[in-house]
């Protein structure tokens, strides 16, 4: 049986671990989830398998800049688990959060290359009857790297 839970401290080491064999999460720095997770717990789960793997994470942040928005921040789910509807329960449980709490909508930031990032949640929108808008785009780069990062910015209604 798969339970989907707030993070915890102690889970900051697991969840690190899951971000390595979740490939292409972004894998951060051990400060990075301590932060999400006393800062912005209320918007941060893992799944777990009965044997008390990570199997998904979902983390996001409450938007200072778009009062009523929250950021998703990252979402995995390990190889073994994608298409089963585990990321769907994981959005679906950030969703059930943002909306409790008063939010309006959800943004996220996809790697136009990302077709399958965009494929889940152009399906999550239309299974909840709602747009998958994109309102921005983002071309990111500094003198410390030779990358240059492209996201796009959409946004789903809650």
């Amino acid at each position: 049986m798969i339970t989907i839970h707030k993070i915890k401290l102690k889970d900051l080491e697991h969840i690190r671990d899951f971000i390595k064999k979740c490939k292409p999460l972004g894998f951060h720095t051990l400060y990075t989830y301590w932060v999400l997770a006393y800062h912005c717990n209320d918007f941060c789960f893992v799944a777990r398998e009965e044997n008390d793997e990570i199997i998904g994470f979902i983390s996001a942040i409450v938007s200072q800049k778009h009062k009523n928005s929250i950021f998703l921040w990252q979402i995995g789910v390990l190889q073994k688990y994608r298409s089963t509807g585990l990321s769907h329960q994981l959005i679906d449980k950030l969703f059930q959060i943002s909306s409790e709490k008063g939010f309006k909508s959800i943004q996220l930031s996809i790697d136009p290359d990302n077709k399958a990032s965009f494929n889940l949640f152009k399906k999550y929108a239309e299974s909840i009857n709602k747009n998958l808008v994109k309102i921005d785009n983002l071309r990111l780069s500094d003198k410390f790297s030779d990358y240059i990062e492209y996201e796009d910015i959409y946004q789903i209604v809650i």
